[in-house]
């Protein structure tokens, strides 16, 4: 039963990808993931620098490399043992292939708006809970026949229904500490599929696993044409200077990963219709000063990101080491041309 179980799921990534049917999209961003972590594992040059303070570094030995995986492999290894088959890994600067934000501010609610409306917007210029004068694509997307009430959103952080003007979008938004859904439906978050739960003490905020199996659930339930997936725990732990609890979210992320694309692969509505996204709202400071903790314009390095997508083209897969430029604003554009052209 085991070997089947492989063989379905290897199945379903193919069909995922070779498809030129793409009715369907799953979109997940990591907030505020370096582009070292994703194509390098562990910083040493942090790791040292941490070492020599006063503050503590636990259980990360198992994300270092070692004589069968390198450490982004150890870090990330869905990512890296399965998605790179079957998905395009853009962003590593060592080889000049570079992604980058094209807004002026280098944090998260600029950097969604360009993500989500295809254009920087100067106005929107800080993280405050200020209706989106914007129209994002998921808006645009629901206002088609083929899309209407088929996109769901699901966030840890609770600022997502003003990026996306829920009172104005009509959108179905589960966010931050809202629980919604489960008075909606009489339910309880799934058992845990995800291990090393995080608490993170915001009003504003809930664990990424506790997002995830809302998500899940709905999913499941209701099958939407959109599943928007933000996670957060990233961000959280960076910001607090907490470098290995960055790592272990970053790895309960790549969990997440895992199991969401094997959960598709098994619910035909999805097989040969799916477009797939992963990325990042921007980045973040190299290691020196402990600036990789924080990030705006004023941080070097903020405006660095990454990119993840399969590919309706056969052969292009894996990282891509191609001199190239990409840009957030990009991602409203991939969305709509795998998608509109489904809306009748």
């Amino acid at each position: 039963m085991k070997y089947l179980l492989i063989t379905i799921t290897l199945f379903s990534f193919s069909s995922l990808i070779y498809s030129q049917e793409q009715e369907n999209l799953i979109l997940v961003t990591l907030d505020g993931v370096r582009w070292q972590e994703i194509f390098y594992g562990i910083d040493p040059n942090i790791i040292i620098k941490l070492e020599k303070t006063t503050n503590k570094i636990h259980g990360i030995d198992h994300y270092a490399e070692d004589s069968i995986n390198s450490s982004r492999q150890n870090l990330c290894p869905f990512i890296w043992h399965k998605l790179n088959k079957f998905c395009q890994i853009s962003g590593n600067r060592v080889h000049n292939n570079r992604c980058d934000v094209k807004n002026n501010y280098w944090f998260s609610y600029p950097g969604y708006n360009e993500m989500l409306t295809g254009k920087n917007d100067p106005k929107v210029n800080s993280n405050a809970k200020v209706y989106n004068k914007n129209k994002t694509i998921l808006e645009k997307l629901n206002q088609q026949e083929f899309y209407k009430n088929q996109i769901a959103v699901f966030s840890s952080w609770e600022v997502f229904p003003y990026i996306l003007n829920n009172k104005r979008s009509g959108l179905m938004i589960n966010s931050g500490t809202n629980d919604t859904y489960n008075k909606m439906t009489g339910t309880s978050p799934l058992a845990p599929t995800v291990n090393n739960d995080s608490k993170i003490p915001r009003k504003d905020y809930r664990p990424d696993k506790t997002t995830y199996e809302l998500a899940k659930s709905y999913l499941q339930t209701y099958k939407p044409k959109i599943l928007f997936l933000a996670l957060n725990d990233t961000d959280e732990f960076a910001h607090q200077g907490k470098y290995d609890e960055y790592l272990h979210s970053i790895h309960r992320a790549d969990s997440i990963l895992k199991d969401l694309w094997e959960t598709i692969g098994t619910m035909d509505e999805y097989n040969n219709k799916t477009a797939l996204i992963i990325t990042t709202d921007h980045g973040r400071g190299y290691n020196f000063s402990g600036s990789w903790r924080n990030h705006g314009r004023s941080i070097s390095g903020s405006d660095h990101i990454w990119y993840i997508t399969n590919n309706s083209i056969p052969g292009i897969f894996g990282e891509n080491k191609d001199p190239n430029q990409f840009f957030l604003a990009q991602v409203a554009d991939q969305i709509k041309n795998r998608l509109l052209n489904k809306s009748k």
